[in-house]
Parts: structure tokens; sequence; C-alpha cells
């Protein structure tokens, strides 16, 4: 992960240890949030796939340590119950 800019009402993350697909999950979780005026994921060239988080708001990088949390209780969750499915 690597902070590209960080202010008080925006935030941009690469992910480069991450594909786009998870970095969605991001998104789709930050758009819950009330505090949370824009997200979105972008990559900026097919060749380098690296994808960049952008969210503005009140408090991104609050509600992005919120929505990981809840992401992380999410796959807990789904970690727990995969034993019971035979």
């Amino acid at each position: 992960m690597k902070i590209i800019s960080n202010t008080k009402s925006r935030i941009e993350i690469e992910f480069e240890e991450f594909d786009a697909g998870f970095v969605r999950l991001i998104v789709q979780e930050l758009l819950k949030d009330k505090n949370i005026d824009f997200a979105a994921m972008k990559i900026k060239h097919p060749s380098n796939p690296i994808p960049l988080l952008v969210a503005s708001g009140k408090a991104p990088k609050k509600s992005l340590k919120k929505a990981l949390g809840k992401i992380e209780e999410d796959f807990s969750k789904l970690s727990l119950s995969i034993p019971k499915l035979k």
C-alpha cells in the first residue's frame, strides 16, 4: 500500500499487492459510509495494473479504516462458516 495523497477531505492510495477486485470491495464498503462523498478505483494503464483508490468526504482515512475493519469481520465470518460446508 502506497499513500499518494492524504488530506483532510481526500485520500489516494495505490494497492500494489492487491488486485482490482479487492479494491472494488473496499470502494463498495466506503460508499455505504455517510461521511464519504466519493469513492472509486481506477487503473492508470493496462500495462501497469496497480489499482488506485480515491475517496473524499469528511474523514476519508477514518472511513477507510472502518471499511477495512468491516471487510475483515466479513471474511472472518466466512472463514468460520467454511468448515460447516460439506
